[in-house]
């Protein structure tokens, strides 16, 4: 065989038809769907996970302001105003809850007289939860 003809012939699917059959043509069309379908749901993760980290990061800045006030103030029984300066977003509440016990292993509501205190502060969006952060606090006898 002569060389220039092996690189002139053309090769198809079906002999000497030009142009795209209906096979052809349905193949590209799945093949762009499923890379449309999979960039879509990437860019749905990627929102979602924006979204979420936005949601913790949000949490964590009010706990920490919740924190932060409770510490300036007095032990007590418990601590309703602990964040009436602190600006909260309109999705968002925060709850401030205290339980106290003698003995380390009950806790119960507190009267004011227990040697450990636990305080929890919880993040909700929308009333979901979103964080929830505890610690322990004690009165300082001087």
């Amino acid at each position: 065989m002569n060389r220039r003809f092996i690189f002139k012939k053309r090769y198809c699917l079906f002999g000497s038809a030009k142009g795209f059959s209906l096979l052809e043509v349905l193949v590209a069309v799945g093949i762009l769907g499923f890379i449309g379908v999979t960039v879509l749901q990437a860019l749905d993760t990627g929102y979602r996970s924006a979204r979420t980290l936005d949601e913790k990061v949000t949490a964590r800045t009010l706990i920490s302001s919740h924190m932060e006030t409770i510490k300036q103030l007095p032990y007590a029984a418990n601590y309703p105003n602990a964040g009436e300066n602190i600006t909260i977003p309109k999705q968002y509440s925060v709850m401030v809850s205290t339980e106290c016990t003698d003995d380390d292993t009950t806790y119960q509501a507190c009267t004011g007289n227990e040697t450990l205190q636990r305080i929890m502060v919880s993040v909700l969006r929308e009333g979901r939860p979103v964080l929830r952060i505890c610690t322990f606090r004690t009165p300082r006898y001087e």
